[in-house]
Parts: C-alpha cells; sequence; structure tokens
C-alpha cells in the first residue's frame, strides 16, 4: 500500500458537522455530489475508547505476576494488587476469623510484567481503562494496613512511568483501590474524605489529559469542596482538572439510584452530563434484573434519553438482554439526532451500537475537476448519532485512493 502525504493546503475541507448550502462555498464554483449511497450502515463498529468493554483480571502477587494478551476494542484491566496488602494477603481459619498479613511493596517483577501486558494491548489495537484495586472476590477491608501505604503504591505507580509510557491507549483510570472490588464501599478507606484525597492524589499521577473516575457523585462534591445539593449547579471550568472526572457505575440500571450510585437521580445526572463531554461515563449494567424490574428507570423510553443525556460512552457487555424484545421505533427518538435507520431493529442492537460515538456520513460535495497543483475542496455532513463525545485525543485525515495508490492528510476538525 503506497501512501504519498500532501501538505494541508492542498486538500481543503471546507466545513465539517455543519454543512454549507450546495453551491455556496466560493462564488466561483459549484460543488457537485460525491455520488456516493448516504445509506446508513446498521453495522455494529468496534470503534476505539468506547463500546462494549472487556474485562481482564490481571493478577499480582509478589514475584508473581501474570502477562495478558487481551485482544478487545476497549479492554478494562481490574488489576488486582491484594498480594502487596495485609488486608487481603492474610489467612482465614476455619471459624472466620483473619490474621493479617504483610504490606508489601509493588516489586520489580510487577512493572516489568505488567508492562508487558499494555505493550500487547498496544499491539493488539486496544484501547483500555485500569482499576487498581486490592481485592477481587467481595471481602471486605481488603487495604494496607495504613493510608499511606497505599500511597506509597500510588506513588510507586507514577514513579515507574507506565501511565505516561502508554497514554496513547489509556481511555480512563477508575479512582479504584478502596473497598470491595475496588467499587469503594466495605473498605478501611471508604469515607468520602479518604475517597476525595484519593481522586486528588490519582489526578495528580495519572497524566493529563486522561480521565480518572470515580463511583459516585458524592466523591466529587467533597473532592471539589461543595455541598452534595450543589453538584446540580456546579460550573465546570474548561480545562481544568476536574473536567478530567468521570463515573464509573457498578449498578446500572438496576434501582431508581442505581444500585446507591445516585442520591438524587435528577440533580446528579445534571452535573454528570457537563462532565462526559470531557471524560467517562461507563460501568456495568446491574446484574440482578427481577431487581430491576422494580422500578421503570431501565424502561427503553426512559434508559435511551438518558444514555443521550448522560453521555455514555462504554459498559460490559452484561447489558440487559430483555432488551431484544422491544422494538426501535420513533417513540424513542430524541431530539436532533437521526436514528430512523435503526426502525424495526431491537432496542438492544439499537444501544448496543450507539454506546460511545457513532459517526454517520449524511452529505459531501467535491468540486467537479481540479488542475495539478490546484485546490481540491471537499464539503461534508458528518453527525455522531453516539450517546457521547470521542474522550480520546483523535485525528482526522482525509485519504484519496486510485490503483491502490494513497495520498493523504490531516485535518484539522
Amino acid at each position: 500500500m503506497k501512501f504519498t502525504k500532501i501538505i494541508a493546503a492542498a486538500l481543503a475541507l471546507l466545513c465539517g458537522s455543519a454543512m454549507l448550502p450546495k453551491a455556496t462555498v466560493g462564488a466561483e464554483e459549484i460543488l457537485l455530489d460525491s455520488g456516493i449511497d448516504y445509506t446508513e450502515s446498521t453495522e455494529t463498529l468496534g470503534n476505539p475508547g468506547a463500546g462494549y468493554s472487556s474485562g481482564v483480571a490481571v493478577n499480582c502477587k509478589p514475584n508473581d505476576t501474570k502477562v495478558y494478551n487481551p485482544t478487545a476494542s476497549l479492554v478494562v484491566l481490574f488489576v488486582d494488587i491484594g498480594g502487596f496488602s495485609s488486608g487481603a494477603n492474610g489467612t482465614t481459619d476455619d471459624s472466620g476469623s483473619y490474621t493479617a498479613g504483610t504490606d508489601y511493596d509493588l516489586d520489580e517483577t510487577f512493572f516489568t510484567n505488567f508492562r508487558k501486558t499494555l505493550e500487547n494491548c498496544r499491539k493488539n489495537g486496544c484501547t483500555i481503562g485500569i482499576r487498581f484495586r486490592y481485592d477481587a472476590n467481595g471481602v471486605r477491608n481488603p487495604e494496607p494496613a495504613t493510608f499511606e501505604q497505599m500511597c506509597k503504591h500510588i506513588e510507586q505507580i507514577r514513579e515507574n512511568g507506565f501511565l505516561e509510557d502508554y497514554k496513547d491507549i489509556i481511555a480512563y483510570v477508575e479512582s479504584g483501590f478502596v473497598g470491595c472490588y475496588g467499587e469503594q464501599w466495605g473498605g478501611k478507606y471508604c469515607s468520602l474524605e479518604d475517597k476525595a484525597k484519593l481522586l486528588d492524589l490519582l489526578l495528580d499521577v495519572v497524566p493529563d489529559p486522561i480521565p480518572v473516575t470515580v463511583r459516585t457523585p458524592n466523591i466529587f462534591a467533597k473532592w471539589a469542596g461543595i455541598e452534595e445539593s450543589e453538584l446540580g449547579e456546579y460550573v465546570l471550568e474548561p480545562n481544568s482538572k476536574a473536567s478530567r472526572v468521570g463515573l464509573y457505575n457498578d449498578g446500572y440500571m438496576g434501582s431508581n439510584s442505581d444500585l446507591g450510585t445516585f442520591h438524587d437521580r435528577e440533580r446528579d445526572l445534571k452535573w454528570l452530563r457537563q462532565q462526559t463531554y470531557t471524560s467517562y461515563y461507563g460501568g456495568e449494567f446491574s446484574g440482578n434484573l427481577d431487581f430491576a424490574k422494580q422500578y421503570d428507570t431501565y424502561l427503553p423510553e426512559n434508559a435511551v434519553p438518558e444514555m443521550y443525556y448522560s453521555h455514555l460512552s462504554y459498559i460490559n457487555s452484561n447489558i440487559f438482554k430483555l432488551y431484544q424484545d422491544y422494538t426501535f421505533g420513533k417513540e424513542y427518538d430524541v431530539e436532533n439526532v437521526d436514528n430512523s435507520a435503526y426502525y424495526g431493529e431491537t432496542v438492544f442492537k439499537f444501544i448496543r451500537d450507539h454506546i460511545g460515538y457513532r459517526f454517520v456520513l449524511r452529505d459531501s460535495d467535491l468540486s467537479e475537476s481540479v488542475e495539478q497543483n490546484g485546490i481540491l475542496k471537499v464539503c461534508t455532513k458528518i453527525e455522531n448519532t453516539g450517546f457521547a463525545n470521542p474522550i480520546m485525543q483523535q485525528k482526522a485525515e482525509i485519504i484519496l485512493e486510485k490503483d491502490g495508490n494513497y495520498i493523504r492528510t490531516a485535518v484539522d476538525a
């Protein structure tokens, strides 16, 4: 495949998402429709940094950290470092009494082999989310004996530099660490104060602009120094540390509070909506559908608009199968988005295909002809019909092909 790079001036993208009327780009030139078929495909796409997430449990113990070879488009690495924590590596007798083990610093084997896993992810074209945790089995109080030892583990991660070295493939880092499963409940350091301190440290350790996600909105409120009741009116400053904070929701659609994620759903979603223009919102569908059915949150007429409103970027594959029993139609449309191509498909497929971003080419007009060394004018209309923006830094190119030869240029879009 032969590529020839051309300077940007030789190929001008005149209009992106805002389409100019045909024949108005320059009084001297009329653009012609490219003649391609604009019928939207309903194919399921594997967009980087969005969509279905594939979880990989990374098992780490002193002198024994496994190497993994993930292949999915978006992989969440659940990095279990409980083997280095006295709260998890001790012993439990027959009566259930736990005897604490020993706290260890993260070792060279951990860093060497975890880097090998990250390198495999890069080679396989994966984008990744990361959650460090001390527990993978729902065991309470799995953290080290002191908060300071946990902070030392985090400082070791900073000093090793793998977050910086692999930031091109890291979509987000969950604040994780404390509590059962790293879900920030049932642990030694699960007070709001401790979780706010943890968030502050991670925002410093995780390279900008990678987002750091919290488990519940009230953690952000504590960190930001506001009352939880003020979340809905919080004003986010662009390019601030706060703009990197998102949410990982492990009880998604499980009740009217998403199993305690939200304390006031309307207020908390109003806060979340502005956060997720620049940060991530995702997690796991609740595993208990029977419990979720006690509420109407999960119903498509409520769930689909909320997915757009909250900018849902990723979810695990535990999406409620009952959505296969609903047919997508006009009644599930949201304002300013054309999803008519999905009329007649299942709501399950519609949700599956719109998690994250989904770009649809609606129109493209070109110069009728171009002299050698002249300027080709291209005017396109592209609609994002997905629930969210692409959060990871993107690049755009225009590529022209003839007889196996390619001409390409970067586009400021």
